[in-house]
């Protein structure tokens, strides 16, 4: 799968405790935190972008 380059940078302000926390979870699964972010940002917008699925509607049991 061929990607884009990157060439637009988005700045994310973050309290400091939230950056190493980030920060340990991309180390965590062998990413750099900017690489780990974008896939989880872009994964969210894949998600937001999906239809709504319908509203189930609640099961009835009949009575016996």
């Amino acid at each position: 799968m061929a990607t884009s380059p990157k060439t637009h940078a988005l700045l994310i302000r973050l309290a400091p405790e939230d950056r190493v926390r980030l920060q340990r979870i991309a180390e965590a699964n062998f990413l750099e935190t900017s690489t780990w972010a974008r896939q989880v940002l872009l994964r969210a917008a894949d998600e937001a972008e999906r239809p709504a699925a319908p509203p189930r509607r609640a099961s009835r049991k009949r009575a016996r």
